[in-house]
């Protein structure tokens, strides 16, 4: 999916004088030499941002490492895949057939596919409504053929549109949208079944941009918007996912700089949640606030207790309402301010203050 905004820095230094001499190296991902091209039209090299850089080639750049005597830091210091907005929270299955039992075990499917066989489209269904998923459709992928999952007929009639608006989840009024170019929406039949609802739509038309169609205990979101805009995931669709992935994230920045990295787990005794907040940044201190779930387990408290792990220090937190709609977090929070140096990690214990609080090592052997 294209949640990622990076996938490595390729020329840390700008481009090379002679780029071919000596090669990329097999294992490059900014290119795919002859040698190893399956057919002629698959070779390809990937080009510097810079038009000049301050190696002639990749044997002067590698002499100037090696001369380092170990003091230099890696020249290219992103090159695994960066992670989502969301966080690293995405898998992308590339393979048939789907699997439910597998498929199940998510929250939120995204079908961003240019088609729907019928048979997916009933394998949906019923995860949606035994299961209780989100799953997320694009307009590309399903039609008229699919009304028994999305609840909605799109037909053939295009409409043009600029603004559009959704209703917000804390005061109920609509939020209006303009975004930097226009996009098209499909009209629907205009007859909406009881369990079908408008989510976004188009301002001041009234148009469906996202419907929702409520199937058991899940839903089911269709974006009848393109589901990718001109630079990145159309706005609609951005927000879209801000909004489900949200509720299922244990780990939530309040404010400060969406910038951060992190992974969760429960301990084994249900009695804490364990996060690990990393800045990836090369230079700066990332400074804000944190709300990280307690456990499921944890059906009431009167006081959070947030412990640095590295330090053994106590944080001062406060109980927060949790807006996390997952199966191992509760429904309270504990919020903290945090500061983060460059490079740099955070572990955090958080749980209900009480009498028999386990020792910091206690347990941390469970599920995410």
């Amino acid at each position: 999916m294209r949640g990622e905004r990076l996938v490595f820095f390729a020329f840390p230094f700008g481009n090379f004088n002679d780029e071919l001499d000596p090669p990329p190296s097999a294992f490059a991902r900014s290119s795919v030499t002859p040698t190893y091209a399956p057919n002629p039209e698959d070779v390809f090299y990937a080009n510097s941002p810079l038009s000049f850089g301050a190696f002639h080639d990749r044997n002067a750049l590698r002499g100037w490492f090696e001369s380092r005597n170990g003091s230099a830091r890696d020249p290219a210091p992103s090159r695994p895949m960066a992670d989502s907005r969301w966080g690293d929270v995405l898998d992308v299955f590339v393979a048939e057939p789907l699997d439910s039992v597998t498929l199940a075990q998510y929250p939120i499917l995204v079908w961003a596919n240019d088609s729907m066989t019928q048979d997916a489209a009933h394998l949906l269904e019923m995860l949606v409504e035994t299961h209780g998923l989100s799953v997320v459709v694009a307009v590309g992928a399903v039609g008229p053929s699919h009304v028994q999952l999305t609840g909605v007929s799109p037909t053939g009639e295009m409409r043009g549109a600029r603004a559009w608006s959704e209703e917000t989840c804390t005061s109920g009024e609509r939020s209006t949208h303009f975004d930097d170019a226009y996009f098209t929406v499909p009209r629907i039949d205009e007859t909406l079944s009881t369990n079908v609802s408008i989510f976004y739509r188009t301002e001041p038309e009234g148009l469906p941009v996202v419907v929702k169609r409520v199937l058991g205990n899940g839903a089911v979101y269709t974006v009848l918007v393109p589901f990718y805009g001109i630079r990145d995931l159309s706005p609609p669709s951005i927000a879209l996912l801000d909004r489900l992935i949200r509720t299922k994230q244990a780990v939530r920045i309040r404010s400060g700089a969406p910038s951060l990295f992190w992974t969760s787990l429960v301990t084994s005794d249900g009695t804490s949640r364990i996060a690990t907040l990393s800045n990836n940044a090369f230079a700066g201190v990332w400074s804000g606030v944190v709300d990280i779930d307690l456990p499921s387990e944890i059906k009431s408290c009167a006081k959070a207790r947030c412990l640095d792990v590295s330090s053994a220090s106590v944080l001062p937190c406060v109980l927060v309402q949790s807006s996390t709609k997952r199966a191992n977090s509760s429904s309270v929070a504990s919020s903290m301010h945090v500061d983060i140096p460059a490079e740099t990690t955070r572990t955090i214990r958080v749980s209900c203050e009480s009498e028999n609080n386990p020792p910091l090592d206690a347990g941390a052997t469970s599920q995410p």
